[in-house]
């Protein structure tokens, strides 16, 4: 019986297993449609430190989560461009992400953005 019991315990395990061995959700299940989205980590890891409607308009990264810490961006709108900037206020090096891009790596601005803008690009 207790050979039984113990075999009927590690197949109730096993979808457990399989659930817990599943893809992570994919990004764009992260940042919805017509959203900004920016990460703490390449690849859309870790957290995420910008999340908000694609609305035209100047922002500063809160200075204490995101600011010098982004590392992966998505841009799920269809009609807005972003353009981070190294510095607060909107100056300094820039680095542009297109309508419906998505950049899993900052090349030459990781860990740089401190500000941004987003504006109507098509």
């Amino acid at each position: 019986m207790r050979v039984l019991k113990a075999a009927m315990a590690l197949v109730a395990m096993v979808p457990l297993g399989v659930v817990g061995l599943s893809a992570p959700a994919s990004a764009g299940e992260w940042c919805g449609w017509n959203e900004i989205c920016m990460f703490e980590d390449a690849l859309y890891r870790g957290d995420r430190y910008v999340s908000h409607t694609a609305v035209p308009g100047r922002y500063q990264i809160d200075w204490w989560n995101g600011d010098n810490e982004i590392s992966s961006a998505m841009n799920n709108s269809f009609d807005f461009c972003v353009r981070l900037y190294d510095n607060d206020d909107w100056s300094g090096a820039t680095y542009t992400i297109g309508y419906d891009e998505v950049h899993s790596t900052l090349p030459g601005f990781n860990d740089r953005a401190e500000s941004y803008i987003v504006w109507r690009c098509r």
